[in-house]
């Protein structure tokens, strides 16, 4: 091909069907390139996206758009199946509706990119999987998952199956995907390529209803490198995982989306909300599955959509009232000869601005609590920095903090002059800049990406007391029987110590589990042997001093006599990288412990 060719789906007012056993698409035999690639998209106005609206659940049968619906019989074949090179599928939506059709939804042998899209289907325990890539395990080939949303419906009593099975590299980002049942024979992502150098990288992803050995890992040669995820697991401990930074374990469902079930979108109480890492590489266009721009906040969201700062502005003519609770005000500015009256919810101000007789402009805000208004709402994009509101329930649930500056303004004497009236605008928005900043750091939960370095230091010592130490340890083997010292070293019957010291950087990371260490509290006051393994366990798979409410078998606390405790750390699920640092930390004074005991640690 001497350039790149586009294939466009129409919704045509349904979904798209075909009969049991026969592909929608196949495509093969085409010379293409990196360059001069293939893309099947939607139409100008036929994706989901285009015609998407925060209001709209995002299960498959509410989404509209170009959508292909599987037969509801077996047909045990590839749907879509591409043998071409350099092929991108982008903005449509693919549901198999049949638990036991044996079929694959897509199935891509060369480079593929799968992008914006929704795939809702059965894991089969035939083999096939809901997505299927490679078949010779050609590290110089890959399967790319971009902003997708996967669902896979297989039942809990399910054998084994996969939802994505892949044969050579690639990479997972910003997507999710999501097991409905939960079935522990599940697995994920599984790449099962054979061939040196096979690597999947997987970063802003969500993983749930996936067990911890199944969410994604690798059969033979391969890894699966993971980073900036989320899982409703204890961890990701899959063969071939390496687990990088910012993973997030023990999630729910019910805490990640806006439903559990039907509603993938992450609510704003989401732990994936700002807990991202900027991927232009994988992400260039810095978008979300449907077109909304990250990050919406101070960092990417992980996941497929982005939670969007959502404000509207409306237009009311007349008189605007609006009732509700708790104390609010109403402000204006110029003259209006119509009446704007606010009984708002608490936080929940209406500005009314305008010279118009008989007309007022208002500017709404979404609120929680029971209100009623005369507002006709035409959404036509974000409100003014300087007037940023978010209406809440009273009492507030949390701590509360001031969301918008008071604006400067200029007297009416120079409301007409250009540049006075830009420095004033730069001003205002540059003082929320501020205290946007100040509120979203969150200066107490240390735990948080941007609290980091010399900030972590000032955060650790102005709110909690502690500072960051030295890091050392030093074990001591005695010398003196034979076999223990060179010859001539030591007299006859003679005894020494050898001292060997290790000394360990103190990383944000390392700081924050000793932090935590010191001032978690949910453990509560009474030593015992389940609040001793709870701390280190905590100590051990808690990135960033997080808390981690997994098993402890694998640490073991035996008594020696009244006064010894030994602790042994085996390996297992939980991660032991840090063990060593540990062992340093605890010997060393640097872990308060009850001073009654002396202990020893075991390292497996």
């Amino acid at each position: 091909m001497t350039q790149s060719v586009v294939g466009q789906v129409w919704n045509n007012n349904g979904a798209i069907t075909t009969t049991a056993g026969t592909a929608y698409l196949s495509l093969s035999g085409h010379a293409t390139t990196s360059t001069n690639n293939i893309t099947v998209t939607a139409a100008p106005g036929e994706s989901f996206r285009d015609s998407f609206t925060h209001t709209t659940a995002l299960a498959f049968n509410s989404s509209p758009g170009a959508r292909f619906v599987l037969p509801s019989t077996a047909g045990a074949v590839n749907y879509f199946n591409v043998s071409d090179d350099h092929v991108v599928f982008d903005g449509l939506q693919f549901q198999d509706p049949n638990a036991t059709s044996g079929s694959t939804i897509i199935a891509a042998a060369q480079n593929f990119t799968l992008q914006g899209c929704i795939v809702d289907g059965y894991g089969q325990t035939s083999g096939a999987a809901i997505l299927q890539g490679g078949l010779t395990g050609a590290s110089t080939c890959t399967f790319n998952v971009v902003n997708c949303l996967v669902i896979d419906r297989a039942p809990s009593a399910t054998a084994a199956c996969d939802t994505f099975n892949i044969n050579y590299s690639g990479a997972v980002a910003n997507s999710t995907f999501v097991a409905i049942n939960a079935p522990a024979n599940l697995s994920g992502l599984i790449n099962q390529a054979t061939a040196a150098g096979v690597a999947t990288n997987v970063e802003n992803c969500i993983f749930v209803g996936y067990v911890a050995g199944n969410t994604a890992g690798a059969n033979a040669a391969a890894t699966v490198n993971i980073s900036y995820s989320i899982t409703t697991a204890a961890a990701f401990s899959a063969a071939g995982d390496v687990v990088g930074s910012g993973c997030i374990y023990n999630a729910t469902a019910a805490a990640l989306f806006v439903s559990a079930t039907t509603d993938f979108r992450i609510q704003a109480s989401s732990s994936a909300v700002n807990a991202g890492a900027t991927d232009t590489t994988d992400v260039p266009s810095a978008t979300d599955i449907v077109g909304t721009s990250r990050p919406q906040g101070t960092a990417w969201d992980i996941g497929a959509y982005e939670l969007p700062a959502t404000r509207s502005v409306g237009t009311a003519a007349g008189t605007s009232t609006a009732t509700g609770v708790g104390a609010a005000s109403a402000r204006s500015r110029g003259t209006a000869a119509g009446t704007s009256t606010a009984l708002g919810v608490a936080l929940g101000p209406a500005f009314a601005a305008g010279t118009a007789a008989g007309t007022s402009s208002v500017v709404a805000y979404p609120l929680t609590a029971s209100v009623t208004a005369t507002i006709a709402i035409a959404p036509v994009g974000p409100a003014p920095a300087a007037l940023r509101f978010a209406a809440t329930a009273f009492p507030p649930a949390a701590p509360t903090f001031v969301q918008s500056i008071i604006p400067a303004y200029l007297y009416q004497q120079y409301a007409d002059d250009d540049d006075v009236g830009a420095f004033v605008t730069a001003y205002n928005n540059m003082a929320q800049t501020y205290l946007d900043w100040m509120r979203n750091i969150n200066l107490p939960v240390y735990t948080g990406r941007q609290i980091n370095g010399a900030l972590l230091d000032w955060v650790a010592s102005g709110l909690y007391g502690i500072s960051r130490p030295t890091l050392s340890f030093t074990q001591t083997t005695g010398q003196g029987a034979f076999d223990t010292y060179p010859l001539g070293f030591l007299p006859f019957d003679g005894a020494g110590a050898n001292n060997a010291t290790t000394l360990y950087t103190v990383t944000d990371d390392i700081f924050k589990r000793i932090i935590t260490w010191s001032f978690y509290k949910g453990d509560g006051n009474v030593f015992s042997v389940r609040w001793l393994k709870r701390r280190v366990a905590r100590f051990l798979a808690g990135v960033n001093g997080t808390d981690y409410g997994g098993p402890t078998y694998q640490i073991s606390v035996a008594f020696v006599g009244s006064k010894t405790i030994n602790i042994t750390i085996s390996g297992g699920a939980i991660p032991t990288t840090y063990a060593p640092v540990f062992q340093a930390a605890l010997l060393s004074g640097i872990l308060p412990m009850p001073f009654q005991y002396a202990y020893n640690i075991l390292l497996k």
